[in-house]
């Protein structure tokens, strides 16, 4: 099972790693683990933004287009798939 985000954040902050009696391995990882996080966080967000999007695009779709034309657009959306 993949580490969550609040093991890797807790990882990170309350590792023995961070402790100065394991440089420089411990750098090391703690700033693997820190680009992790940060990688993870972002992709999540790009996530986050394009479904927002995804939704006020449908919502002003379903306002000004009639639904056998929504029809349609979906169909062939799911043909360019």
């Amino acid at each position: 099972m993949p580490t969550s985000m609040k093991r890797l954040e807790e990882l990170i902050v309350n590792s023995e790693l961070a402790d100065p009696a394991y440089q420089p391995e411990g750098n090391e990882i703690i700033s693997w683990l820190t680009w992790a996080y940060n990688s993870l966080e972002a992709r999540n967000l790009a996530h986050k933004k394009v479904a927002i999007k995804h939704k006020l695009i449908m919502e002003a779709a379903e306002k000004l287009l009639a639904p056998d034309e929504l029809e349609r657009l979906e169909h062939e959306a799911e043909g360019r798939l």
